[in-house]
Formats: C-alpha cells, sequence, structure tokens
C-alpha cells in the first residue's frame, strides 16, 4: 500500500473506478477487501491492527510487506497524506520479529518507499539466520538498485512513466531482471 493508495487516489466501489477526488482517506477495510478478491495466500501471516503487514515463506525464502505509509495529513491544506515514510513503532517491531526470528537464510522485504540502510543492517546482523537482505519498493518512480554486502535495495520505476515489472528470480543468489510490459 503506498500513499497514493490512502487518498486521494483511491477505488471508487459505487462507481467501478479510480475516485481522484476522494473526500476521505482509503479505508484498511476496502484496502483488504480489494486483496481477499484478488490474492489467494491461505499461508499467510498477518499483523493485526492498523497496519498492512504480512509475511509467508515461499521456496525456502522469507517474503515480508511491511507497511511504512505515513499516515499524516498533507500540509497547507492539500488533500491526502504527506508524501515521506514512515515506519511506526508497531510496524518496526513487527519486522524486527519476522526477520530476527526467520529460519531462513533469505528475506525479500517489500515496502513501499525504501527502508534505510542502516536498519537493515543492524536487522541482518540481530537475525539468527537471515544472511541476504532485499529491500524492493517503489514511491520514487525510477528504477535503481544499490548493493552493499549482503543487503540489496531495488525501487522500481511508476507504471504511468515506463509500463514495467520487475523479475525476481529465486536461486542461491536471488536475482533481478526489470522487463517492460
Amino acid at each position: 500500500m503506498g500513499n497514493h493508495d490512502i487518498w486521494p487516489y483511491q477505488w471508487d466501489w459505487e462507481k467501478g473506478k479510480v475516485a481522484w477526488d476522494a473526500k476521505r482517506p482509503l479505508t484498511i477495510t476496502e484496502f483488504e477487501r480489494y486483496f481477499e478478491e484478488n490474492l489467494e495466500v491461505p499461508w499467510l501471516s498477518r499483523q493485526n491492527g492498523p497496519f498492512q503487514n504480512y509475511s509467508f515463506t515461499f521456496q525456502g525464502i522469507k517474503f515480508i510487506v511491511t507497511d511504512n505509509v505515513n499516515r499524516r495529513k498533507a500540509l497547507f491544506g492539500l488533500p491526502g497524506v504527506v508524501a515521506w515514510a514512515k515506519l511506526y513503532e508497531d510496524s518496526k517491531r513487527w519486522l524486527e520479529e519476522k526477520v530476527t526470528r526467520a529460519m531462513e537464510s533469505q528475506a525479500i522485504i517489500f515496502s513501499h518507499s525504501p527502508l534505510k540502510i542502516r536498519m537493515l543492517e543492524k536487522l541482518l546482523e540481530q537475525s539468527r539466520r537471515v544472511r541476504e537482505i532485499v529491500n524492493i519498493s517503489g514511491h520514487r518512480h525510477k528504477i535503481t538498485e544499490k548493493k552493499e554486502n549482503e543487503i540489496t535495495i531495488i525501487t522500481t520505476n511508476a507504471l504511468y512513466l515506463k509500463p514495467s515489472f520487475l523479475k525476481v528470480l529465486i536461486s542461491e543468489k536471488i536475482q533481478f531482471q526489470h522487463q517492460a510490459l
């Protein structure tokens, strides 16, 4: 979930289209409804509460989806929420627990905005088993890849700029391919 999913760019369920002039933020119930209808993952672990945090293991890799979208109203009377990321304490504790207690050697963390490298390094140091962390995010609307030791941070572009997707190849070493649509 990103800052555009909260407000003002959200799905109008009654009209069946994007509401560009939403009068209120997207509710967690509406967001969860979308994923329940379009994503079936019976082994998904979800954090209870207002944040959209999920994890699962697939082919020996820990996948973690963490919510770092700011909930603060936009400044100067503008619609929506502020654009800068915020990893709230509940989400931070949940993420720390998922990484430090993971039994897998690799973890892929999805977040709307990139996580701070210092935090990822700390997670790697504190983990019992995880030896490689990949953070995949968007928000910056451009493709970047930065690797420092066993931490890789990848951002993807906005679909409206140049439609593409990121293909994740799972093997001993996780590999990535940016592909145009």
